[in-house]
């Protein structure tokens, strides 16, 4: 009977001890796939405000660039 508890404790043990691996390699797997969609949502979120920056900054540098060409040609008219 002694004998048999122990195996079974010896079981019990290993099937528990690999439940609790299983449990934190999902938790680590889980909490790797959420740090990683964070950095994505983080890099998202700055490759669209350098792409915003850099609309902007081209539209800005037409308006100059065409203002800047409308005023020399006005001025040569006159």
């Amino acid at each position: 009977i002694f004998y048999n508890l122990l195996i079974f404790l010896f079981l019990y043990y290993c099937v528990f001890a690999h439940i609790n691996h299983i449990i934190i390699l999902l938790l680590l797997c889980i909490a790797w796939n959420y740090a990683l969609y964070l950095i994505i949502l983080l890099l998202q979120s700055l490759i669209l405000c350098l792409l915003l920056y850099c609309i902007l900054s081209c539209i800005f540098y037409i308006i100059l660039f065409y203002s800047f060409y409308f005023t020399s040609c006005y001025l040569s008219y006159y």
